[in-house]
Protein backbone atom coordinates (compact mmCIF):
# COMPACT_ATOMS: atom_id res chain seq x y z
CA UNK A 1 0.00 0.00 0.00
CA UNK A 2 1.21 3.28 -0.87
CA UNK A 3 1.49 6.41 1.56
CA UNK A 4 -1.26 8.13 -0.52
CA UNK A 5 -3.43 5.26 0.16
CA UNK A 6 -2.56 4.86 3.48
CA UNK A 7 -3.63 8.46 4.42
CA UNK A 8 -6.83 7.51 2.20
CA UNK A 9 -7.06 4.51 4.70
CA UNK A 10 -6.51 6.47 7.72
CA UNK A 11 -9.31 8.64 6.97
CA UNK A 12 -11.95 6.23 7.36
CA UNK A 13 -11.03 5.14 10.90
CA UNK A 14 -11.48 8.86 12.47
CA UNK A 15 -13.64 8.99 15.50
CA UNK A 16 -17.15 11.43 15.56
CA UNK A 17 -16.18 14.94 15.82
CA UNK A 18 -19.38 17.00 15.67
CA UNK A 19 -20.60 19.42 12.82
CA UNK A 20 -21.05 22.90 14.15
CA UNK A 21 -24.20 22.91 11.13
CA UNK A 22 -27.89 21.97 12.04
CA UNK A 23 -28.60 18.75 10.54
CA UNK A 24 -31.07 18.48 7.44
CA UNK A 25 -32.57 16.18 4.37
CA UNK A 26 -31.57 17.22 1.23
CA UNK A 27 -32.99 20.46 0.28
CA UNK A 28 -34.96 20.61 -3.54
CA UNK A 29 -33.53 23.47 -4.69
CA UNK A 30 -35.11 24.72 -7.80
CA UNK A 31 -36.62 22.37 -10.88
CA UNK A 32 -36.12 21.75 -14.74
CA UNK A 33 -38.25 20.38 -17.37
CA UNK A 34 -38.09 19.85 -20.89
CA UNK A 35 -42.15 20.55 -21.57
CA UNK A 36 -45.39 21.25 -20.22
CA UNK A 37 -46.39 17.52 -19.40
CA UNK A 38 -46.65 15.64 -16.21
CA UNK A 39 -46.19 12.54 -14.33
CA UNK A 40 -46.86 12.61 -10.79
CA UNK A 41 -46.10 9.77 -8.54
CA UNK A 42 -46.86 10.03 -4.69
CA UNK A 43 -44.97 7.92 -3.03
CA UNK A 44 -46.77 5.85 -0.13
CA UNK A 45 -46.03 3.56 2.44
CA UNK A 46 -47.65 0.26 4.14
CA UNK A 47 -44.55 -0.24 6.59
CA UNK A 48 -46.86 1.42 9.49
CA UNK A 49 -49.40 -1.16 8.80
CA UNK A 50 -47.38 -3.99 9.26
CA UNK A 51 -46.47 -5.66 12.97
CA UNK A 52 -42.89 -5.59 11.79
CA UNK A 53 -40.69 -5.64 8.59
CA UNK A 54 -36.89 -5.99 8.36
CA UNK A 55 -34.48 -5.30 5.24
CA UNK A 56 -31.00 -7.04 4.29
CA UNK A 57 -28.14 -4.10 4.92
CA UNK A 58 -25.34 -4.77 2.98
CA UNK A 59 -21.81 -2.62 3.34
CA UNK A 60 -19.02 -2.43 1.42
CA UNK A 61 -15.94 -0.52 2.18
CA UNK A 62 -13.42 -0.62 -0.41
CA UNK A 63 -10.33 1.08 -1.06
CA UNK A 64 -8.37 1.18 -4.80
CA UNK A 65 -5.27 2.58 -6.03
CA UNK A 66 -4.59 5.04 -9.13
CA UNK A 67 -5.18 1.88 -12.13
CA UNK A 68 -8.48 0.78 -10.21
CA UNK A 69 -6.82 -1.93 -8.20
CA UNK A 70 -8.57 -3.44 -5.10
CA UNK A 71 -5.88 -2.72 -2.31
CA UNK A 72 -8.73 -3.36 0.71
CA UNK A 73 -12.46 -4.67 0.34
CA UNK A 74 -14.54 -5.30 3.62
CA UNK A 75 -17.82 -6.71 2.68
CA UNK A 76 -20.94 -7.54 5.52
CA UNK A 77 -24.51 -8.22 5.72
CA UNK A 78 -27.06 -7.86 8.37
CA UNK A 79 -30.34 -7.65 8.93
CA UNK A 80 -32.15 -4.43 9.98
CA UNK A 81 -35.82 -6.30 12.01
CA UNK A 82 -38.51 -3.56 13.22
CA UNK A 83 -41.22 -4.50 15.97
CA UNK A 84 -44.07 -2.39 16.22
CA UNK A 85 -44.72 -1.12 19.52
CA UNK A 86 -47.36 -3.02 21.44
CA UNK A 87 -48.90 0.08 23.07
CA UNK A 88 -48.29 2.55 20.16
CA UNK A 89 -48.83 1.77 16.67
CA UNK A 90 -46.56 4.69 14.88
CA UNK A 91 -43.71 3.99 16.76
CA UNK A 92 -40.99 0.44 15.95
CA UNK A 93 -38.11 -0.98 17.84
CA UNK A 94 -35.47 -2.33 15.32
CA UNK A 95 -31.58 -3.33 15.63
CA UNK A 96 -29.48 -5.36 13.57
CA UNK A 97 -28.90 -8.83 13.82
CA UNK A 98 -26.69 -11.71 12.02
CA UNK A 99 -29.75 -13.53 10.95
CA UNK A 100 -32.58 -13.25 9.63
CA UNK A 101 -34.68 -14.20 12.42
CA UNK A 102 -33.65 -11.80 14.95
CA UNK A 103 -31.60 -14.64 16.89
CA UNK A 104 -28.44 -13.03 17.06
CA UNK A 105 -27.66 -9.75 17.69
CA UNK A 106 -25.27 -8.39 15.00
CA UNK A 107 -21.61 -7.78 16.81
CA UNK A 108 -19.50 -5.67 13.93
CA UNK A 109 -19.65 -2.15 13.52
CA UNK A 110 -19.55 1.32 16.02
CA UNK A 111 -21.70 1.07 19.25
CA UNK A 112 -23.58 3.83 17.55
CA UNK A 113 -24.31 1.20 14.86
CA UNK A 114 -25.37 -1.47 17.73
CA UNK A 115 -27.53 0.18 19.60
CA UNK A 116 -31.51 -0.15 19.72
CA UNK A 117 -33.68 1.98 17.61
CA UNK A 118 -36.97 2.92 18.02
CA UNK A 119 -38.45 5.33 15.86
CA UNK A 120 -42.10 7.10 15.48
CA UNK A 121 -43.51 7.25 11.49
CA UNK A 122 -45.89 9.37 10.32
CA UNK A 123 -48.42 8.13 8.42
CA UNK A 124 -47.12 8.29 5.46
CA UNK A 125 -44.34 6.08 6.50
CA UNK A 126 -41.40 9.15 7.16
CA UNK A 127 -39.43 9.30 10.05
CA UNK A 128 -40.48 12.22 12.32
CA UNK A 129 -38.61 10.90 15.16
CA UNK A 130 -36.03 9.14 16.94
CA UNK A 131 -37.80 8.46 19.85
CA UNK A 132 -34.81 7.43 22.18
CA UNK A 133 -32.13 10.07 20.52
CA UNK A 134 -30.75 10.69 24.08
CA UNK A 135 -29.07 7.81 24.44
CA UNK A 136 -27.56 8.53 21.37
CA UNK A 137 -26.73 12.12 22.23
CA UNK A 138 -24.94 10.45 25.54
CA UNK A 139 -22.73 8.50 23.51
CA UNK A 140 -21.91 11.57 21.08
CA UNK A 141 -21.58 13.66 24.46
CA UNK A 142 -19.02 11.03 25.57
CA UNK A 143 -16.94 11.21 22.83
CA UNK A 144 -17.02 14.78 22.29
CA UNK A 145 -15.97 15.24 26.36
CA UNK A 146 -13.12 12.96 25.50
CA UNK A 147 -11.83 15.24 23.06
CA UNK A 148 -12.18 18.11 25.29
CA UNK A 149 -10.42 16.84 27.72
CA UNK A 150 -7.52 15.95 25.16
CA UNK A 151 -7.98 19.27 24.32
CA UNK A 152 -8.66 18.31 20.41
CA UNK A 153 -11.54 20.97 20.48
CA UNK A 154 -11.44 24.60 22.63
CA UNK A 155 -13.80 24.51 25.19
CA UNK A 156 -16.30 27.24 23.54
CA UNK A 157 -16.52 24.62 20.58
CA UNK A 158 -17.76 22.00 23.38
CA UNK A 159 -20.36 24.33 23.97
CA UNK A 160 -21.50 25.21 20.80
CA UNK A 161 -21.95 21.55 19.62
CA UNK A 162 -23.33 20.43 23.35
CA UNK A 163 -26.10 22.94 22.20
CA UNK A 164 -26.18 21.08 18.93
CA UNK A 165 -26.74 17.72 20.34
CA UNK A 166 -29.32 18.61 22.77
CA UNK A 167 -32.05 18.93 19.63
CA UNK A 168 -33.40 15.64 18.46
CA UNK A 169 -33.55 16.50 14.80
CA UNK A 170 -29.72 17.24 15.00
CA UNK A 171 -29.37 13.93 16.73
CA UNK A 172 -31.29 11.85 14.53
CA UNK A 173 -29.48 13.05 11.42
CA UNK A 174 -26.17 12.26 13.22
CA UNK A 175 -27.12 9.09 14.18
CA UNK A 176 -29.47 7.18 11.64
CA UNK A 177 -27.95 9.15 8.46
CA UNK A 178 -28.79 5.75 6.05
CA UNK A 179 -32.77 5.06 7.59
CA UNK A 180 -33.57 9.43 7.50
CA UNK A 181 -32.86 8.67 3.32
CA UNK A 182 -34.21 5.18 3.52
CA UNK A 183 -37.60 6.38 4.04
CA UNK A 184 -37.31 10.02 3.44
CA UNK A 185 -39.28 9.80 -0.04
CA UNK A 186 -42.74 8.49 1.57
CA UNK A 187 -45.28 11.13 1.60
CA UNK A 188 -43.67 13.39 -1.29
CA UNK A 189 -44.89 13.50 -4.83
CA UNK A 190 -42.59 13.91 -7.52
CA UNK A 191 -43.48 14.74 -11.28
CA UNK A 192 -41.33 11.98 -13.20
CA UNK A 193 -40.67 14.39 -16.39
CA UNK A 194 -38.48 16.94 -13.62
CA UNK A 195 -34.78 16.44 -12.81
CA UNK A 196 -34.66 18.07 -9.74
CA UNK A 197 -31.93 20.14 -8.58
CA UNK A 198 -31.45 19.10 -4.70
CA UNK A 199 -28.49 20.66 -1.90
CA UNK A 200 -27.10 17.52 -0.06
CA UNK A 201 -24.91 18.20 2.91
CA UNK A 202 -21.52 15.27 2.39
CA UNK A 203 -18.99 15.15 5.51
CA UNK A 204 -15.96 16.57 4.85
CA UNK A 205 -13.34 13.66 5.35
CA UNK A 206 -10.84 16.23 6.87
CA UNK A 207 -12.57 18.52 9.08
CA UNK A 208 -15.50 16.12 9.56
CA UNK A 209 -17.89 19.71 8.97
CA UNK A 210 -20.54 19.36 6.20
CA UNK A 211 -20.49 20.58 2.70
CA UNK A 212 -23.47 21.75 0.98
CA UNK A 213 -22.88 19.94 -2.40
CA UNK A 214 -25.58 20.82 -5.57
CA UNK A 215 -26.89 17.94 -7.49
CA UNK A 216 -29.61 16.17 -9.40
CA UNK A 217 -32.60 14.06 -8.44
CA UNK A 218 -34.68 11.96 -11.13
CA UNK A 219 -37.17 9.45 -11.48
CA UNK A 220 -38.31 7.47 -13.77
CA UNK A 221 -39.86 3.96 -14.81
CA UNK A 222 -36.94 1.59 -15.65
CA UNK A 223 -37.71 -0.43 -19.33
CA UNK A 224 -39.93 -3.05 -18.79
CA UNK A 225 -41.37 -2.44 -15.59
CA UNK A 226 -45.14 -1.12 -15.09
CA UNK A 227 -44.77 -1.47 -11.31
CA UNK A 228 -41.55 -0.20 -10.13
CA UNK A 229 -39.75 3.42 -10.03
CA UNK A 230 -36.28 4.22 -10.12
CA UNK A 231 -35.49 7.45 -8.00
CA UNK A 232 -31.48 8.12 -8.53
CA UNK A 233 -29.89 11.46 -7.05
CA UNK A 234 -25.72 12.23 -7.67
CA UNK A 235 -23.92 15.44 -5.33
CA UNK A 236 -20.60 15.94 -6.42
CA UNK A 237 -18.39 18.45 -5.35
CA UNK A 238 -18.13 21.43 -7.93
CA UNK A 239 -14.40 23.30 -8.76
CA UNK A 240 -14.11 26.02 -5.72
CA UNK A 241 -15.57 23.01 -3.13
CA UNK A 242 -12.36 20.66 -4.83
CA UNK A 243 -10.15 23.38 -4.60
CA UNK A 244 -11.23 24.09 -1.00
CA UNK A 245 -10.90 19.98 0.27
CA UNK A 246 -7.48 20.08 -1.94
CA UNK A 247 -6.18 22.44 0.23
CA UNK A 248 -7.60 20.89 3.34
CA UNK A 249 -6.29 17.45 2.66
CA UNK A 250 -3.00 18.78 1.90
CA UNK A 251 -2.96 20.52 5.91
CA UNK A 252 -4.46 17.04 7.26
CA UNK A 253 -1.65 15.07 5.83
CA UNK A 254 0.84 17.42 6.47
CA UNK A 255 -0.72 17.19 9.87
CA UNK A 256 -0.59 13.41 9.81
CA UNK A 257 2.77 13.11 8.46
CA UNK A 258 5.63 11.61 10.49
CA UNK A 259 8.09 14.25 8.90
CA UNK A 260 5.37 16.98 9.05
CA UNK A 261 5.78 17.25 5.31
CA UNK A 262 3.44 19.07 2.66
CA UNK A 263 2.33 16.32 0.23
CA UNK A 264 3.73 17.64 -3.09
CA UNK A 265 1.82 14.58 -4.81
CA UNK A 266 -1.35 15.69 -3.83
CA UNK A 267 -2.87 17.01 -7.32
CA UNK A 268 -7.11 16.50 -6.85
CA UNK A 269 -9.34 15.74 -4.47
CA UNK A 270 -13.05 14.69 -5.57
CA UNK A 271 -16.16 13.51 -3.11
CA UNK A 272 -19.48 13.01 -4.21
CA UNK A 273 -22.39 10.86 -3.28
CA UNK A 274 -25.22 8.69 -5.08
CA UNK A 275 -28.55 7.23 -4.09
CA UNK A 276 -30.58 4.50 -6.19
CA UNK A 277 -33.80 3.75 -4.74
CA UNK A 278 -36.47 1.52 -6.42
CA UNK A 279 -40.04 1.84 -5.31
CA UNK A 280 -42.67 -0.66 -5.89
CA UNK A 281 -46.21 1.19 -6.75
CA UNK A 282 -48.13 -1.46 -6.01
CA UNK A 283 -47.06 -2.82 -3.12
CA UNK A 284 -46.15 0.50 -1.74
CA UNK A 285 -42.86 0.01 -0.48
CA UNK A 286 -38.86 1.26 -1.19
CA UNK A 287 -37.88 -2.22 -2.14
CA UNK A 288 -34.27 -1.90 -2.72
CA UNK A 289 -32.25 1.35 -1.27
CA UNK A 290 -28.27 1.57 -2.17
CA UNK A 291 -25.89 4.58 -0.83
CA UNK A 292 -22.53 5.42 -2.03
CA UNK A 293 -19.94 7.71 -1.05
CA UNK A 294 -16.58 7.97 -2.74
CA UNK A 295 -13.47 10.01 -1.57
CA UNK A 296 -10.88 10.30 -4.68
CA UNK A 297 -7.47 11.40 -4.18
CA UNK A 298 -5.17 11.47 -7.55
CA UNK A 299 -7.27 8.63 -8.58
CA UNK A 300 -6.95 6.44 -5.27
CA UNK A 301 -10.32 6.12 -4.03
CA UNK A 302 -12.22 4.99 -0.72
CA UNK A 303 -15.77 4.03 -1.45
CA UNK A 304 -18.23 3.45 1.25
CA UNK A 305 -21.57 1.53 -0.40
CA UNK A 306 -24.75 0.60 2.17
CA UNK A 307 -27.29 -1.32 0.43
CA UNK A 308 -30.80 -1.75 1.65
CA UNK A 309 -33.15 -4.55 0.51
CA UNK A 310 -36.50 -5.10 1.47
CA UNK A 311 -36.70 -8.64 3.37
CA UNK A 312 -39.35 -9.66 5.26
CA UNK A 313 -42.84 -8.55 7.37
CA UNK A 314 -45.55 -9.85 8.76
CA UNK A 315 -49.16 -8.23 9.42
Amino acid sequence: MTRLSSYIYMLSLRSYVFVLLFWGMPIFAQTTTPDDSTELVHVKSKITQFKSFSYLRVTQQYLTNENQYFLDLKIDSSFLIFTRDSLNKSIFHGRLFADENGKFAWTKGSKIERKNISLRFDESGKIIELVNWKDYRDEFMTALSAQSKAKLITNETFLEQKEILNIEANVRGLAIEDLSYLFGLYGDTFDLNIEYLRVKKLKNPFTNQYLEVLGNFKGSYPEGTKNTIQFKAENKVGALQKQQLLEECKVYIKKTSPDNEAPTEIQSVILNSEQDFRYNASKQIIIIANFSDVLAINKQSRGNIRSFKFWDYTL
